[in-house]
């Protein structure tokens, strides 16, 4: 299994002073990439009365992080390692996911978590430029239906469902409800975009890869997907949040040259000339044509033998049809010019 990643590693004021325990943990059981969560359950609030708005204060990114002369340790012992930043609330009112944006503190945030509580903000959730993990809390049942327009409306922005399987590991009531919430979830999204963290509260609760993809297959997916999931998925969840910040979108301008009108119209005037003046210089004159005449009339006078009018007419007749050919090809040039003009 290629660069395994652990998602979920709490640092919330609830999650005790064990978070360098829990980390040291993670890079022992051969995870490459540590994601520190900050898990704020209300960050923003609107009141519908007054509408005033009330923000939780949110720490910086860099405050979450490991200290940096403790992770240099980390790093002499652990090659490729990574530390990432990750942010997690719930959302019960639609006015959060504007809240989203408006705090700078989220910015440095490399990761936006959210954790919907009805099936309209679950849609909203899924159809949000500014969310890469959609959430769910194991520890009780799902309280709205799970529809699958909402899901494949995520999947084409990019958005990855997380099953965290710590629950699973600490109660057995509890791992009822995960295995639940996991069949349900699996069910309608088929096992597409799903990763798969710990959340743990304790370095205890953490597993392996390995372990973590078997316990995927327990929830329904199949062993290529469970392999993903704590691997790919993961990797595609830090791609697609780097992309968020980095890309909103793309403008192809072409530019298109000004014809000038009256130019092409005086350019085929002149062509038009042109080919007019050159067939009247190759037709045969109307005196060539009173010459024929005369021939003819000659020859019923008796004035001109039948050898020598033969002669003659013959030379007459391939002028007209020369004639006759320039004629069409005049008339054939005039037709193109109107075209082209």
């Amino acid at each position: 299994m290629a660069h395994p990643c652990e998602l979920n590693i709490l640092c919330d004021k609830n999650s005790g002073n064990n978070v360098e325990d829990r980390v040291k943990m993670a890079l022992s059981l051969g995870y490459e990439v540590i994601v520190m969560n900050n898990f704020i359950p209300e960050f923003y609030t609107k009141k519908k009365k007054k509408g005033q708005e009330k923000t939780v204060p949110v720490p910086e990114a860099s405050e979450i992080k490991i200290p940096e002369h403790i992770w240099k340790e980390f790093k002499k012992r652990y090659k490729n390692i990574q530390q990432c930043t990750r942010f997690t609330t719930v959302i019960t009112d639609a006015a959060q996911m504007h809240g989203l944006t408006k705090q700078k503190e989220l910015k440095g945030y490399d990761i936006t978590a959210v954790q919907p509580t009805t099936e309209k903000l679950f849609h909203n959730c899924c159809t949000s430029d500014d969310v890469d993990i959609i959430t769910f809390d194991m520890t009780e049942k799902i309280p709205f239906k799970i529809k699958r327009p909402s899901i494949n409306k995520a999947l084409e922005m990019g958005i990855h469902f997380e099953l965290t399987y710590s629950p699973a590991i600490r109660d057995p009531t509890l791992r009822k409800h995960s295995i639940r919430n996991a069949i349900k979830i699996l069910t309608v999204c088929k096992g597409k975009n799903v990763v798969l963290s710990s959340g743990c509260e304790r370095a205890v609760e953490l597993r392996g890869p390995s372990d973590v993809a078997n316990l995927g297959i327990l929830f329904g997916l199949n062993e290529a997907q469970a392999k993903e999931a704590v691997s790919s998925r993961c990797r595609a969840v830090l791609l697609h949040a780097e992309a968020r910040k980095t890309i909103r979108g793309t403008a192809v301008m072409k530019v298109t040259p000004v014809v000038d009108i009256s130019q092409k119209l005086q350019s085929s005037t002149e062509s038009q000339k042109n080919s007019l003046q050159t067939t009247s210089e190759l037709m045969p004159d109307e005196s060539d044509k009173s010459d024929c005449n005369g021939l003819k009339e000659d020859r019923r006078t008796g004035n001109v033998s039948e050898s020598s009018f033969r002669k003659r007419l013959h030379e007459k007749d391939t002028d007209f049809q020369f004639e006759d050919t320039v004629s069409s090809v005049s008339k054939k040039s005039k037709t193109v010019n109107v075209v082209d003009s």
